[in-house]
């Protein structure tokens, strides 16, 4: 198994380099079509953006194409949740498919937090709800991830990565629900289901999947903390006050606060 791992190191980043060969066959051919190189130079100089542009998009599609088609030859059937070995034959495949992922990242960073992104990600097997963006690497856990719609994952977040301890690899399902925000550098634990409409802040970690239920709306009032450092309880419903003219005075039930850095009915 150590062989296999050496020789796949050293063969899948050359063949990350295999679209660039389609990419300057068709500079070269759009280069002989126009015949500018023999008449002008500066003209040939000022035309290079007319040959470029189509020789990137060529060089991301075929780049694209590469990967989808290498991950369904080497990986056939559905990644799933569960205990997997780090000499297993599912461990090598999976592996060669995230670095070949890897590999093509610098080709295929342009095509991060758009719509383009979304569409590769799901030809690779995750699911992603309509109209979200994604800006981070799956390295080869797109069968097991689910993104609500509207949601934004934005650069550089740990997503569910497989936790690799004592020759073992623990895959876990990461699920989240519709209009959902991950900030850059958010770290996912494996396992996570975040709730509809959750932020998760830059450089952040959601708490268990239990807190998160219990923080979604509709359930119990959270307490809030108050400028003097005390909790209080959370603000009593609007109602009529019994408030009386000339009288800075009302009800025990229309207090806001229970805190005693704030008048009753502040």
């Amino acid at each position: 198994m150590t062989f296999l791992f050496t020789l796949l190191v050293l063969t899948i980043p050359p063949l990350g380099l295999l679209p660039i060969f389609p990419a300057f066959y068709l500079f070269d051919k759009l280069d002989a079509w126009m015949g500018i190189a023999e008449s002008n130079h500066i003209y040939y100089l000022a035309a290079i953006p007319l040959f470029a542009w189509p020789t990137a998009f060529v060089l991301v599609l075929v780049t694209v194409a590469f990967i989808i088609v290498a991950r369904w030859i080497v990986m056939p059937t559905r990644v799933r949740a569960g205990t997997y070995s780090v000499w297993s034959w599912f461990y090598l495949r999976k592996w060669a498919i995230s670095l070949a992922t890897e590999v093509t990242l610098e080709t295929l960073s342009s095509l991060f937090a758009t719509l383009y992104m979304r569409s590769w990600y799901r030809m690779m097997g995750a699911r992603i709800g309509k109209d979200s963006e994604i800006s981070t690497n799956l390295s080869g856990r797109y069968d097991i991830v689910e993104i609500g719609e509207k949601c934004f994952i934005a650069d550089e977040v740990v997503l569910g990565d497989e936790d690799v301890r004592r020759g073992w690899m623990y895959l876990k399902a990461v699920k989240t629900g519709d209009r959902v925000f991950i900030g850059n550098d958010a770290v996912v634990p494996p396992g996570s289901e975040i709730p509809t409409g959750a932020l998760i802040g830059i450089k952040s970690k959601p708490p268990a999947n239990s807190a998160l239920s219990e923080a979604t709306p509709g359930s119990a009032r959270r307490r809030s903390s108050c400028r003097c450092g005390k909790n209080s309880t959370p603000a009593a419903p609007p109602g009529p006050t019994n408030r009386q003219p000339g009288k800075n005075s009302c009800a025990p039930s229309t207090r806001r606060s229970m805190c005693p850095c704030r008048p009753c009915c502040s």
